[in-house]
């Protein structure tokens, strides 16, 4: 008689393994996001201008296959983006994702309102094709007396 209980048991139990194994790469993937962007952000705190030259060194801490970040100035200007490197130097305030939105106002308004946090986006991944939905984490930085917003993300697939 307690043997199907055992066998339910033990399912429920292979179930909640299951589900909480992606929960926790997920949570392992957020926390190297948010170090690497705070890590960034002190740097360019200490640094100065000379700290984002750093970041688009390929197979470097700041960008590799896993990682890389994206940094912009109050006025929407690209100032680091080795993933997409045909976006530094342009101007994305009128940037719109496929749903409308204005990505650049609003990770501008949230680091000003927030100073950091996590934000859902869209965007394409690298070598093109449609955009897919993102989760990026962002960060105020202060190079003077400029704000600077800097971010990385992953991909939600």
């Amino acid at each position: 008689m307690h043997r199907p209980r055992i066998g339910l048991i033990a399912l429920l139990v292979l179930a909640l393994i299951g589900v909480a194994a992606p929960v926790r790469a997920a949570a392992t993937q957020e926390q190297a996001i948010e170090n690497l962007v705070n890590q960034a952000v002190a740097l360019i705190e200490k640094q100065g201008p000379s700290a984002l030259e750093q970041f688009s060194q390929p197979n470097s801490r700041w960008f590799n296959d896993q990682r890389a970040l994206f940094i912009f100035d109050e006025q929407g200007n690209e100032l680091v983006n080795p993933t997409f490197p045909g976006l530094v130097g342009k101007n994305l305030w009128d940037h719109q994702d496929p749903t409308g939105r204005y990505t650049a106002r609003e990770q501008l308004q949230m680091v000003k309102t927030q100073g950091s946090g996590w934000m859902d986006g869209m965007w394409a991944k690298p070598g093109g094709g449609p955009a897919v939905k993102t989760r990026n984490y962002l960060k105020g930085a202060r190079m003077g007396d400029k704000l600077l917003v800097v971010g990385s993300w992953h991909y939600v697939d």
